[in-house]
């Protein structure tokens, strides 16, 4: 009798030492795990703040004050200022343009011409049509007509004093929109230098990467100018999210040049900019 209960008291000692070490060993892992998410959160905290103050143009994501700004329609006003202060009367300010209100990538707005760009109206209202049909590569010279998928050859649509300033420069040119020149488009990298220096120079002016022009394009569509996605995705060049409108839809250049000079007219954000006149 005393051995069986030496044997159930053993039993009931041993598992209690076996509760005590997993609770033991559960704490330690919680701690342990606690302190390695901290240590990471540090670094990257760290690294983060170096990377800002070895480069003030470093942009880590899109706030909430950028959106409200966006909504409440100050973000035209702010592109415009960029336009005025900066690219009006650079040698840039075509892609600048084409970025900013008509949603390329970097490359593409190096590689249009005069014969990618047309006049279109609509109840009144006119804007210029844009053919994408090259880009020019990052660390390349030249243009290619092999774009970044089969959706970016599209067309996109600029109204307003915007468009009407594309289709001028496209007038007194007959090469590059953007070119060097000498017969030839200029380059991402000095694209890239140029509004740097642009940017830097201005006074109060948020410094962005050039390629969030076309970011910003993409949400004054859909938020300021309340466009539908299946107007602003093939703008940009993508094939749509939803099965519809990747495999349904396929508005054409004047549907989608009708819509946007539609959205325009009910905004009519550039009354103000008279330095375009």
């Amino acid at each position: 009798m005393f051995k069986k209960l030496r044997i159930q008291f053993i039993s009931i000692v041993m598992a209690s030492v076996a509760i005590v070490l997993a609770i033991v060993f559960t704490g330690i892992c919680v701690s342990e795990y606690q302190r390695s998410s901290n240590e990471v959160n540090e670094a990257l905290s760290s690294a983060i703040n170096r990377a800002a103050e070895r480069s003030p143009r470093f942009d880590i994501g899109f706030g909430m004050g950028d959106l409200t700004r966006m909504l409440e329609g100050d973000a035209f006003e702010e592109l415009g200022d960029i336009w005025r202060r900066c690219a009006f009367g650079q040698w840039w300010e075509a892609s600048f343009l084409l970025l900013a209100f008509g949603g390329l990538r970097v490359g593409e707005s190096l590689a249009v011409t005069p014969d990618d760009i047309c006049v279109t109206k609509h109840e009144g209202v006119s804007g210029c049509v844009v053919h994408v049909r090259r880009q020019v590569m990052n660390r390349a010279r030249g243009a290619t007509d092999k774009l970044k998928n089969p959706q970016s050859k599209r067309v996109t649509v600029i109204p307003g004093k915007a468009g009407t300033r594309l289709l001028t420069l496209a007038c007194k040119c007959d090469g590059w929109l953007s070119g060097d020149g000498f017969g030839n488009p200029n380059t991402q990298d000095r694209l890239n230098r140029a509004w740097v220096r642009a940017i830097e120079g201005a006074e109060g002016l948020e410094r962005h990467p050039l390629r969030n022009l076309r970011n910003s394009f993409e949400t004054n569509a859909r938020w300021v100018l309340k466009m539908p996605p299946w107007v602003v995705e093939p703008m940009l060049g993508h094939a749509g999210r939803g099965v519809t409108e990747h495999y349904y839809d396929r508005p054409n250049a004047e549907m989608i040049a009708d819509t946007m000079l539609e959205s325009y007219a009910s905004c009519m954000y550039d009354v103000g900019w008279t330095w375009t006149e």
